[in-house]
């Protein structure tokens, strides 16, 4: 594929998922196998250009005065130093080329705004209440956090020690070639090139490495699971904080995956498999069955892990395009919903047991303050000291945490090169 049907295809998938709203991510695999005419080369030249707009929608907006996915990106190709001329030839109409300019497409790009003149809140892709958001958090730092939120994120692997150690998978993943290096932060990871196409990696298919970014394999080992306990993932999702926990209590003991999303549930039994573990058991939410099993372990959980639904800012470097399906009115009924979460699964946890809450956020409404109103209205539970944890469960430096909460864990992109995470650990005192 030449350029200019590079530039064609972006046009398409955009006016799709501006229109559906659909995860990006999602979208291109699904597009990527339907039009298998594209090779590799093209497929990454496709998704650097639809990622590249989302990660500067608001500036190419502010250029272009428009938000028409061809108006966006005659803004991307200006950015990437592309003057009207070369627009010109590369929207000529021909076979699998953009069709030819309008005249009033001619004059808009002889008239595109400086962005010079354009508010801070559109150069850093921000709505202006996110911005003000991220403002009230960061105060100093907020440009830095938010420079750091759009760059393109790590890949990063939690290792199977159920089956392997760091050290051997490391070696196992050279001779397959593909090099990686530790974690800063987590005892059991390793992070890969970003290119790297693990799929068909042995230590991959077989269960020995797992995909996880390196602040949730963070969030998963200061629950400090163990063999013999019974926990309870109680927004368990695609599964990923569940098989941590689990290699963890050496396939000894019960973890309850619970979820409102079948689909999500169903998706981790694949991964159970690979993985080799037989101490999990998977229930979606609100069936009469679950409702039932849910009543009997009330009081009797050694750990409840709650990685509760939330904006998910802190992974705006994987999902930019997610920032946009994000307003005002969906984050305060996502943060009614925690609350409301977090309630329901205290119940849970037994006299001496931990209650997690996370959530892949940086905004303080979904994390401090839900933290700071859930124990005033709950003092049988008190909030433990990340940094004392850190160093028994953990085999590596404590961090620095970024957060506004004395003895909450928050990490940054910015500040510890991992996604945007928030960790609360929570113990219900003992009898």
């Amino acid at each position: 594929m030449r350029a200019e049907a590079h530039l064609a295809a972006a046009i398409e998938i955009l006016s799709t998922l501006f229109e559906t709203k659909q995860p990006c991510d999602k979208y291109l695999e699904g597009y990527f196998k339907a039009n298998r005419y594209a090779g590799s080369k093209d497929k990454r030249a496709i998704r650097a250009i639809i990622y590249d707009i989302f990660r500067n929608l608001h500036k190419y907006e502010y250029m272009v005065q428009s938000k028409a996915p061809r108006d966006l990106v005659f803004g991307y190709l200006m950015e990437q130093g592309a003057d009207e001329t070369k627009i010109a030839e590369l929207f000529s109409g021909e076979k699998y080329a953009p069709c030819q300019l309008s005249d009033d497409e001619i004059k808009s790009l002889a008239n595109v705004k400086d962005l010079n003149l354009a508010p801070l809140s559109v150069m850093l892709n921000l709505s202006q209440w996110q911005f003000d958001k991220f403002n009230n958090m960061f105060g100093a730092k907020t440009e830095s956090e938010l420079e750091a939120l759009n760059q393109t994120a790590s890949l990063d692997v939690r290792v199977n020690i159920a089956k392997t150690s760091v050290a051997d998978a490391q070696k196992a993943l050279s001779k397959q070639g593909i090099e990686s290096e530790l974690l800063t932060l987590s005892d059991v990871g390793l992070r890969l090139e970003q290119t790297t196409q693990l799929s068909q990696s042995p230590s991959y298919r077989y269960g020995a490495v797992e995909i996880q970014d390196e602040a949730a394999q963070v969030a998963s080992l200061l629950a400090g699971a163990k063999p013999k306990m019974a926990i309870v993932d109680y927004c368990a999702g695609g599964g990923g904080k569940t098989l941590a926990m689990a290699a963890m209590m050496e396939n000894k003991g019960q973890i309850y995956a619970l979820d409102i999303d079948q689909a999500r549930l169903k998706a981790i039994k694949p991964r159970l498999i690979r993985a080799s573990y037989h101490n999990v058991q998977t229930h979606k939410l609100g069936g009469e069955k679950t409702n039932q099993l849910v009543y009997e372990l009330q009081n009797n959980i050694d750990i409840t892990f709650v990685d509760a639904p939330c904006s998910g800012t802190g992974t705006w470097r994987r999902a930019p395009d997610a920032r946009f399906n994000l307003n005002e009115d969906s984050l305060n009924q996502l943060i009614n919903r925690q609350a409301q979460i977090l309630e329901s699964a205290s119940k849970l946890v037994k006299q001496g047991g931990r209650l997690i809450y996370a959530t892949c956020s940086l905004f303080t409404d979904e994390n401090e303050s839900q933290i700071e109103k859930f124990l005033a209205n709950n003092n049988e539970f008190t909030l433990l000291d990340y940094a004392d944890e850190w160093q028994k469960l953990i085999k590596t430096d404590t961090p620095k945490s970024a957060s506004t909460l004395e003895h909450a864990l928050l990490l940054t992109p910015n500040q510890h090169q991992t996604d945007g995470f928030f960790v609360a650990v929570m113990q219900r005192k003992p009898a």
